[in-house]
């Protein structure tokens, strides 16, 4: 038993104790539920402590499977320059090799020419082998077609570089903990590229950009956003079968405090009794294996939570979905949520 003590000393006129009175009160049970309270407190606080590992980790798994996708939609879209660029560089070097016979060649007749072992008439036997050598090996045809190979291999030099800098571009590897100035429409086009290998068969792109101011954010995040729509928007496409291409249309807009970009795709739509939980965590409509769930919960924390804005969808069976993003131009609440990260 635990007990508490309270007493009262009784004075007389000149200050002294004359007597005392006491009082024992049982404050066992009240003891018991304080312990009981701090246990659950230290509980909740682990629990808590679990939860935010789990999220994280969650989230971290949700950001790798996105690479692992475009790691593989990148490799792809690289194939087909790298494709042609080897296939040119092989042919180069068939070139190179008859041009250095037909050179080499030359290289030994040319001297039994100028020692005037002839009269340098057209019939003359090294001119004759000399033009047969070239005829052999169609250098005239290799002088032309090599024109066009190295136009060929610059262009696809171009497109592998313009591939890697829209990765980067997406990725913000520069900036990834960085609230920076960004470009909405730069962010669209380079997820667009990165994007590319998931809607080029299933969907054409529609874009109405209107002009725009820059706005403070993590751009890396925002494109994680724009990617996440864009693919759910293809797959969902895709999903229908349907031998026509599929459209998936981009617009953007602003006021004098936001911009907003609306994604809408013409695919099956999202059925209302399913709607309201399309944000929820592990929530999805794939095929188990297809997807973790995490995307769409993922893409509401970054525009709602992280960055003060919004994101809302507007879907009809039938009729397709659209996606509406609402971000503000500047906010220095989104600031201090980055910064207490």
């Amino acid at each position: 038993m635990i007990v508490r003590e309270t007493s009262t000393a009784l004075r007389d006129e000149n200050g002294h104790i004359i007597e005392l009175r006491g009082t024992l009160r049982d404050v066992t049970a009240h003891i018991e539920q304080e312990r009981l309270r701090e246990q659950m407190l230290e509980e909740l606080q682990a629990t808590n402590k679990k939860l935010k590992e789990t999220q994280s980790s969650l989230v971290q798994q949700e950001k790798l499977a996105s690479i692992g996708q475009l790691a593989a939609g990148v490799a792809h879209e690289l194939n087909n320059p790298l494709g042609f660029v080897t296939s040119n560089f092989n042919s180069l070097h068939n070139y190179y090799q008859s041009l250095k016979k037909y050179l080499e060649t030359w290289e030994e007749l040319l001297p039994k020419l100028k020692n005037g072992n002839g009269n340098g008439s057209a019939s003359h036997p090294c001119i004759v082998e000399i033009e047969e050598i070239k005829k052999q090996e169609n250098v005239n045809l290799i002088f032309k077609d090599v024109e066009d190979i190295f136009g060929e291999c610059t262009d696809g030099f171009q497109r592998m570089t313009s591939i890697v800098k829209n990765l980067k571009d997406f990725s913000r590897i520069d900036h990834a903990e960085f609230i920076e100035t960004y470009d909405l429409h730069s962010g669209i086009e380079s997820t667009l590229v990165v994007a590319r290998n998931e809607y080029k068969y299933v969907a054409e792109i529609e874009k109405s950009l209107s002009d725009l101011p820059l706005i403070e954010c993590n751009g890396g995040e925002i494109n994680q956003v724009l990617l996440n729509i864009i693919v759910n928007a293809a797959h969902a496409i895709k999903s229908q079968g349907r031998e026509d291409a599929g459209k998936i249309s981009i617009k953007t807009y602003c006021d004098d405090v936001y911009i907003f970009c609306e994604i809408r795709d013409d695919g099956p739509g999202i059925p209302q009794q399913i709607i309201g939980k399309i944000f929820d965590p592990f929530f999805t409509t794939k095929e188990v294996g297809s997807g973790t769930g995490l995307g769409l919960s993922i893409s509401y924390d970054i525009i709602v939570n992280k960055h003060k804005g919004d994101l809302t969808v507007k879907s009809k069976v039938g009729e397709g979905t659209t996606f509406a993003i609402k971000l503000p131009i500047k906010s220095a609440n989104m600031i201090e949520v980055f910064a207490h990260e």
